[in-house]
């Protein structure tokens, strides 16, 4: 199967295997600040992703950066509002670590219904 969009929600593990610090310190709680750059400004974690993917040799044209939400719902929410629905991204997949996996479709679920899931991490 194809699929016009690919959706990559952040968390992730460390080499040891236990949830990273974007886990825990996402883009700050009131209880944890965000992780920040040498120059003191907020590490987007979507930002970083695309980095990645870039570095990878995925085209820099095919990647769309959802960098409003703080977390899994919001993010979930303004992908489908700002780019999924308008950009009428259809079938999409949604790709994620084990860790996060459960809470990501349970989240996509309760916004699209059904969705295609793989549990492979980028």
């Amino acid at each position: 199967m194809t699929y016009d969009c690919i959706v990559l929600p952040g968390g992730g593990v460390d080499l040891n295997g236990s949830p990273s610090a974007w886990v825990f310190l996402s883009c700050g709680t009131t209880h944890h600040p965000p992780v920040l750059n040498k120059n003191s400004f907020p590490i987007n974690e979507a930002t970083v992703s695309a980095a990645y993917l870039i570095e990878r040799n995925i085209p820099s044209n095919k990647i769309l950066i959802e960098n409003w939400s703080l977390d899994t719902i919001g993010n979930t929410y303004f992908a489908r509002q700002c780019i999924i629905e308008p950009m009428e991204l259809h079938p999409l997949a949604v790709i994620t670590n084990d860790f996060h996996m459960a809470r990501t479709k349970l989240i996509f679920d309760w916004f699209f219904f059904i969705i295609n899931f793989s549990n492979r991490s980028f």
